[in-house]
């Protein structure tokens, strides 16, 4: 019985809220819509792409970069500048005017691109190696200040220990009136 009240208040705290969120969105929205969805509004839209595209896809300038870090233009057509580029291309090819790439440009720049490539792998290699050093060089010093500290402590622990002996022994050596020979040896000891 308490299940099916829990149940039914719950369903009608559920039904309050949807009606309310509806009432909010119409408020908010006023109940039109924007215009947006209408299908003359989106065919519009579409003519209006369709036209950007066909302006946009006829002339594609590719800058090629040459030995000489300078930049040269050549003219391509979409088609193989896509191809080119979802192949995955070598930046520094140079294209025909039919369209093609070039063999032995295209070589030569796989060649330069892997000795870059190689340079900068030498380069991170050499970095990592240095930072190794660096690391080595650092724990080595803590190493050291660490062995010094301990020498300090070591050596302090005896000055205390030594401290503490004669402190002991100047205690146990008391002159009085009247000491017997041992008490005498010992004080002499002591003073020494």
């Amino acid at each position: 019985m308490v299940l099916a009240a829990n149940l039914v208040s719950l369903a009608l705290v559920a039904a309050l809220l949807v009606a309310a969120t509806e009432s909010e969105a119409k408020r908010i929205g006023g109940g039109r819509s924007s215009g947006a969805s209408r299908p003359a509004a989106t065919a519009a839209k579409s003519k209006a792409k369709a036209k950007e595209e066909e302006k946009s896809g006829t002339d594609i300038t590719v800058r090629v970069k040459s030995d000489s870090q300078s930049s040269s233009t050549a003219s391509s057509t979409p088609a193989v500048q896509g191809a080119g580029a979802a192949a995955g291309a070598v930046p520094a090819a140079v294209v025909l005017p039919s369209g093609k790439v070039d063999p032995a440009e295209r070589d030569e720049a796989i060649r330069k691109r892997n000795a870059e490539l190689a340079r900068q792998a030498d380069e991170r290699e050499e970095k990592k190696r240095l930072e190794k050093e660096k690391h080595a060089a650092a724990l080595a010093e803590m190493e050291r200040r660490r062995a010094e500290e301990k020498q300090r402590a070591d050596k302090a622990q005896q000055d205390k220990l030594a401290r503490d002996r004669e402190r002991d022994a100047a205690a146990q050596c008391q002159f009085r009136p009247v000491m017997t020979d041992d008490e005498i040896a010992r004080c002499r000891q002591v003073s020494r």
